[in-house]
């Protein structure tokens, strides 16, 4: 998406008419967005000229993660990542960061979450989940990086 000003954009199921913000106060920028197949609108808040394009990515086979293969992501602001899949538990999860950053794993079957960091610029960690496919909302200002290894 892209704006001349601040920008909040909210996705609608067109048969619930429920929804939830993808985007919420940003000028500008992408990110993925997970939802249940159907149709969809959007609803849009700001002033001034905008446009919103909606594209399917390449490929979204999630990433798995072994020993020995790591998946990496980095991004800036607020993004949301690819999947990637991990068979064991727990695994190893590092981080950096310009500025404070907080991150919440998603379970891309269930979209339930919990943050596993809140408010660090950097760090490293242990999760303890469930084997699966999950992905990242990542929440940050500024550019970051994210690790996920097996121990």
């Amino acid at each position: 998406w892209t704006a001349s000003s601040p920008l909040s954009v909210r996705l609608m199921n067109a048969a619930t008419r429920g929804g939830f913000y993808v985007v919420s106060n940003e000028p500008s920028g992408e990110t993925l967005v997970y939802a249940e197949k159907g149709t969809f609108y959007f609803e849009v808040y700001g002033q001034g000229e905008w446009s919103v394009a909606v594209h399917v990515p390449e490929s979204l086979a999630a990433t798995q993660v072994d020993a020995g293969k790591p998946a990496f992501f980095a991004g800036n602001d607020h993004q949301v990542t690819l999947p990637f899949t991990v068979g064991m538990s727990p695994w190893r999860l590092e981080w950096t960061a310009s500025s404070p950053l907080s991150v919440r794993l998603m379970n891309a079957a269930t979209r339930g979450g919990f943050y596993v960091v809140s408010n660090e610029p950097s760090g490293e960690t242990l999760v303890y989940a469930e084997k699966g496919t999950f992905y990242f909302e990542v929440y940050g200002q500024g550019e970051w990086s994210v690790w996920i290894s097996l121990p």
